[in-house]
């Protein structure tokens, strides 16, 4: 057996007086394992491959172009499951990696552990990434231990994060306890939960860099309050604990914002600040304001049924909690109507913490010591005219007044941007909620639905109560998109052949029926398209190409719709499609095939509630004007598939890494939205704006404006400033 000079020392120093050192057992040796995702790096071992980690063979170089080595790349995680065969006594957990930062390979980001004797209840037991040796650099290969174990199980699932898009290992050791202290395992998570497990170790991790960025912003600070002594750096070494548990890190949070107070209060000598935001900008619990009272006067040019946001935060300088109320009145409420929120801090996987859920005051808001919080107003159009609003802030020390004056215009524009984010109104969180959901959607702009599978069922079985009843709450909706997902051999037919003679019947049957039913309901002026394949793989392009070229001959009046991600897919069925939906992220977007259809955009960015609500979300319409597409959406609306991962805005659990949604579940049947939510809304709008600013100036006049406010993505002012200068010079 080969093995890293280094690793031998370290382990030999490492167990030089142990009295059964030289009965130390590797476990793991030739015992089998399972893998979430096969690997996938084709200079490695072969996806195949089901023995090189657990085989007793090191690599000696070339690490990440040989086969004794198992590499993975564009993984967001990988999981190893281990199976001893029966019950051990586990001492020690080796990891054998690389890293070489000039080929972009890191070691993992983390090495979660977990132990269970059934492969079903499991035990978390550590991080073997968790070290200082864990950093960036040259060429370097590695054993991360995980040591004093000491616990007995037959299953150890390894769920490691990469750092990066590749990840390493030829080899995984489970070394034997033989010193006879050893524990039994008391497993308390589940297999099915250990993703939401791994999601809350990750927060632990997030949460301690941002709580360490939070004391660095406020210097090297002692307050005294009363007999209590915050000190700054009696805080610091309790966030680098390895295990410090997410109550005693909520703790530090609140004798951070203790601290934060006190040295407001010192500054400013005020209860609270005020100070003007940008709606769309990030914002720390811990922010340290300076004040400015004298700003809190908003002007704003609004068009007739549009809307706009201002907002501002308000930071609690005492020492104890503080209750606000607030009083939104309107000089002229034929005129404008103003909708004031608060917006709450949740927990973000790789931010920490982040403003993001639009919650309506109906009550007081109450804001914790030296923490600060986020006052989102939204001023709508209702007819042309000037107005005045004051929004009254009042608390048990001081009493303070937002001044808003608003022209509405009437400019009569009509924006023909398409809008689709996938919204499923049979997932659990949204199907008791059906009118509040599309009510939501029809306020954003929304004109384009997708039925999902589920609802239409195969082309031999269609439910067609189903399908109406679906079908009903839908009022105004301009394209229907009909997701057949033809991917999914169940989906073709219960028996027949694709494209054979039989299966063209059944599928012109099919569509008829479709047709038939939405003729019969509110959607009869809809536009209707087909949409057999989600981003289509190149083994199906064939497929689907044979489809539209039969189908158009053969189904009057039939449309196809695509969403494609792939240069070979784009050049192969944009000419042939009615509507292509393609990502962003598509390489082959400036350089299009010739093709009479209609091009939209799409994102499908996971871990949604950090991402930027001005540069991902409102300046996706700008990127369509500039572009000539026609429609844009993002993967989705909300995508959380069952009841559990759909939290509710004041739920404290950590959303999980692939979350997509831009709304929250209020109270009842509410919908609560987000900042993204809302930032999409107006990008829309913007384009409604551009448009007609293209009509009367030019398209070349506009395009500039677009290209100006894209240029510059990081100055989230720049976007509503070029909004007012439309508007104005549309008015003259």
């Amino acid at each position: 057996m080969k093995i890293e000079l280094r690793g031998f020392l370290i382990f030999f120093v490492l167990n030089l007086f142990n009295p059964f050192f030289t009965k130390a057992q590797n476990l793991a040796l030739h015992k089998s394992y399972a893998l979430s995702s096969l690997p996938n790096y084709k200079y490695t071992a072969a996806s195949s491959d089901k023995t090189s980690l657990t085989d007793g063979i090191y690599t000696n170089d070339h690490f990440w172009t040989t086969p004794t080595t198992v590499g993975w790349q564009n993984q967001k995680e990988v999981t190893i499951t281990i199976d001893l065969g029966s019950i051990q006594p586990i001492g020690t957990i080796i990891f054998n990696t690389v890293r070489y930062r000039d080929a972009g390979i890191n070691f993992p980001k983390n090495i979660f552990a977990f132990l269970s004797n059934d492969n079903r209840v499991f035990h978390y037991v550590g991080d073997a990434a968790d070290t200082t040796d864990n950093v960036s650099g040259g060429f370097k290969m590695e054993k991360f231990f995980l040591k004093h174990i000491n616990q007995s199980a037959r299953y150890i699932t390894l769920i490691v994060i990469p750092k990066g898009l590749y990840l390493f290992c030829d080899e995984i050791e489970v070394i034997r306890n033989d010193l006879g202290s050893f524990s039994t395992i008391k497993g308390s998570i589940m297999k099915e939960d250990l993703g939401a497990a791994t999601d809350s170790l990750i927060f632990l991790e997030t949460t301690r860099n941002y709580l360490a960025n939070a004391l660095k912003s406020l210097g090297d600070s002692s307050i005294s309050v009363g007999k209590n002594n915050f000190r700054i750096n009696h805080l610091e070494p309790q966030i680098t604990y390895k295990n410090i548990l997410r109550n005693q890190l909520l703790s530090v949070k609140d004798s951070i914002g203790q601290i934060n107070a006190w040295s407001l209060k010192a500054k400013y000598n005020q209860p609270y600040l005020i100070k003007r935001f940008n709606p769309w900008d990030s914002l720390n619990e811990f922010w340290q304001p300076t004040p400015d009272s004298s700003k809190l006067n908003y002007k704003f040019l609004v068009e007739k049924g549009n809307v706009q946001y201002g907002s501002f935060v308000i930071t609690n300088c005492n020492a104890y909690t503080q209750e606000f109320n607030f009083v939104v009145s309107n000089k002229n409420n034929s005129t404008v109507k103003v909708d004031l929120f608060y917006i709450p801090f949740i927990s973000s996987i790789n931010l920490g913490s982040i403003p993001d859920p639009v919650i309506p005051i109906k009550k007081s808001v109450s804001i914790k010591p030296g923490v600060s919080l986020m006052l989102l107003f939204k001023v709508i159009g209702i007819n042309p005219g000037a107005s005045g609003s004051i929004i009254d802030i009042h608390s048990k020390f001081k009493q303070m007044k937002v001044s808003i004056k608003t022209q509405v215009v009437d400019l009569k524009t009509n924006s023909d941007l398409n809008a689709n984010v996938w919204a499923y109104l049979y997932y659990p969180q949204l199907k008791n909620r059906k009118q509040e959901v599309i009510a939501d959607l029809e306020s954003h702009h929304v004109n384009t639905i997708v039925i999902p599978p589920a609802i239409l069922g195969n082309i031999e079985s269609i439910d067609t109560s189903r399908l109406l009843n679906y079908l009903q709450y839908f009022k105004n909706i301009k394209n229907i998109l009909l997701f057949t997902n033809f991917n999914s051999q169940a989906n073709l037919t219960n028996s027949e052949a694709f494209m054979s003679e039989k299966w063209k019947n059944s599928f012109i049957d099919w569509y008829t029926k479709v047709i038939q039913l939405i003729q019969r309901t509110n959607l009869s002026q809809s536009n209707v398209y087909v949409y057999p394949y989600d981003e289509i793989s190149r083994n199906r392009i064939k497929d689907f190409k044979v489809l539209i070229n039969w189908a158009k001959q053969n189904v009057q009046g039939i449309k196809f719709y695509a969403t494609l991600n792939d240069k070979e897919a784009i050049d192969s069925i944009v000419p042939l499609v009615d509507i292509a939906q393609i990502h962003q992220s598509a390489a082959a977007l400036a350089d299009l095939p010739p093709h009479s259809g209609e091009v939209w955009i799409y994102n499908t960015s996971g871990n949604a509630t950090s991402l930027s609500p001005y540069r991902y979300y409102r300046l996706m319409a700008w990127q369509a004007f500039i572009n000539g597409y026609k429609g844009i959406g993002f993967w989705n609306y909300s995508n959380a598939k069952n009841s559990k991962s759909f939290s509710a805005y004041s739920d404290t659990t950590l959303p999980s890494l692939n979350t997509y949604s831009v709304v929250y579940n209020g109270l009842g049947k509410e919908i609560i939205s987000s900042r993204r939510w809302e930032a999409f809304r107006l990008g829309i709008e913007d384009y409604s704006l551009l448009q007609a600013y293209s009509k009367k100036f030019g398209l070349e006049k506009a395009k500039a404006l677009a290209s100006e406010v894209l240029n510059n993505s990081t100055d989230i002012n720049l976007a509503d400033t070029i909004r007012v200068k439309m508007i104005t010079e549309l008015t003259k």
